[in-house]
Order: structure tokens, then sequence, then C-alpha cells
């Protein structure tokens, strides 16, 4: 088989899941959260397409990041349109969203996806410099037969910080600030992930993002430099119906470099040899609502029973 950030992620998460799903290819629907993500992400994708075209064309840089992106209606019609294709493919609908109405549920999610298109284009894509979108790669770790699939949704540039020099010398008198001359656009690579939630991310969340560090290693893999920086952005609809953001950035960090890479190892390893540890019934994710094997898992606790207990009475144990 081939890895990927999700076959890890799964992994980790629950070994009974990844056994089914990418060894078995027994594939189930995802839940209706993951149709938003989809829509986001295809808008996201539609937007730095074209300011890429548009920069590799040579046209001005004041151009290609603005003038080509998709209007908010066109981002609107993007996401709705890739919304509806993926709940087409298939949908699984938690007991509780059953409840609520499947039609609501859909309807809600589908606008949400709507406006958090319209503000990607008009308000997170506008500053981005694109080099390459959904670029993907193929790689094989030295010592495995398996290999290493990844997409990396967007790598992009930036201006590089200048440093800030100290201006005065030992005596505390201020020196006269060295005039920096004009020259070629000096840049830093980023590799950037995007999600949508209902929430706003943890303070760290960046910092613990596995993904990221993946995509940096892949990038590597295809370039032959590691890019310099992180950054993720999580698009949340508050209870107002509004859309916002938040943009957490990170350097990128040798250590978890290679922490990334043992777990993939680890993962390997363990897949390799046909362990396939189920998920803690305690975590979340081992739940109706977060898992599409839960229904039919044999590790699966806290389930309704369908169990008959036979009728013990008018028996006697031994010794009465």
């Amino acid at each position: 088989m081939r890895w990927s950030n999700s076959a890890l992620y799964v992994a980790q998460a629950c070994g009974e899941k990844f056994r089914r799903m990418y060894l078995e290819r027994d594939f189930r629907p995802s839940g209706i959260s993951a149709k938003r993500g989809t829509a986001a992400h295809k808008v996201a994708n539609e937007a730095h397409m074209r300011q890429l075209r548009a920069k590799q064309e040579g046209r001005p840089r004041e151009e290609y990041l603005t003038a080509v992106l998709p209007t908010a209606e066109e981002a609107k019609d993007i996401a709705a349109d890739s919304f509806q294709r993926a709940l087409d493919e298939g949908c699984a609908f938690t007991a509780d969203e059953k409840a609520v109405g499947v039609e609501k549920v859909t309807g809600d999610m589908k606008d949400q996806a709507v406006r958090m298109g319209a503000h990607y284009v008009g308000v997170i894509a506008p500053p981005i410099d694109p080099v390459a979108v959904e670029r993907k790669t193929i790689i094989k770790p030295a010592g495995f037969e398996e290999e290493i699939t990844g997409i990396v949704d967007l790598v992009s540039v930036e201006d590089r910080p200048e440093p800030e020099a100290d201006s005065s010398n030992a005596s505390g008198i201020l020196l006269p600030r060295k005039v920096r001359v004009p020259g070629p656009r000096e840049t830093l690579e980023i590799v950037n992930d995007l999600k949508t939630s209902a929430r706003s991310p943890s303070e760290d969340a960046v910092e613990k993002s596995q993904q990221l560090p993946l995509y940096a290693l892949i990038r590597a893999a295809e370039t032959g430099k590691i890019p310099e920086r992180l950054r993720l952005r999580t698009m949340v609809q508050t209870r107002t119906g509004k859309v916002s953001h938040v943009e957490q950035s990170a350097t990128t960090s040798t250590e978890n470099l290679n922490a990334v890479a043992e777990r993939l190892g680890a993962a390997m390893r363990s897949a390799k040899a046909g362990n396939f540890v189920p998920a803690n019934p305690d975590s979340w994710w081992c739940s109706e609502r977060w898992c599409s094997y839960w229904s039919d898992c044999r590790f699966a606790m806290g389930r309704p029973s369908s169990v008959v207990v036979p009728d013990l009475s008018g028996q006697s144990g031994e010794g009465e």
C-alpha cells in the first residue's frame, strides 16, 4: 500500500479502522462536516491555481495576487457545487443529526461552506504568493518496500524578515543605521494547511500538527530543501453565522520532522507485522459520531445491547 498523512493518522488513532480502510479497502462515507472541508479546499485550490498560472505567465505581482482571484459569487458557486458533489458520493449521518433532520443539517452545513468560500477569496487568499498547489510527490523511505504518497495542498513564499540589527555600540551611543541597497526579493518558503471547524483551534495547534511536518518532509524530498515555515489556517463559523479564521505559524523544527519520520516508520513496521490495536473506547473518536465503522466494529463499546439474556429463573446453582 501507499502511505499518506491520512493513513498515518488513522493507524495511530485506531489500528482496526486502519486495517478495514486501507487493507480490506472497506471505505465508508464521511460525515457531513467533511463535505464542508472538501468545499473549502476546492475554493482554495481554484484561487491559488489561478494565482500560480498568472504568476507563471509573468504577470505583475500586484496583479497575479488579487486580480485573477474568483469573485465572492464565484467562490460561493464553487463551494456549493463541490459540497453537492461530495454529498452525492455518500454521507454518514449520526443519530443526533437524523433527529434534527437530515435536510436541515445538510442545508446548514452547505450554507457554512458557501460563506467560508467567500471569506477565503476575500480575506485569506489575496496576500498568499503560491509556488506549488496540490503538488503530488511519491517517495520511498530507505528500508521499506512501501511508498509514501503526499499531496501538499499549498506551498507559498513571503518576504524574508530583515534581521533586527543593533544600532548601538558597547558604549550605548546610537550609530547610524546601515542603508539597505535594494536588490532581488529575498523570500522564505512556507508549507500551508487549511482546516474548517466549528470552534477555534488550540493555541498550540500548529506546533502539534503532524500533517505540516510531513508535508515539509515531502516537499524537501522533491526540492532538496526543507521549507522554513509551517502555517495553519482554520476557518470557523460562529453561532451568529459570521465566518472568521485563525492563522497560526511556526518555524520548521528538526525535532518535529524527526518525530514524524519516527512515527511513520513505527506505523509502517506495525502494519507489516499485522499489529492493529483498536482505539481506546474512552477516545472521543471511538464513537458513532466520529467513526463510520463504529456500528459494526467488534471492538466498539457502549452500543445498545442486542444480546438476549437467557431466563435462568427456576434453575438452581450447585451447592444449594
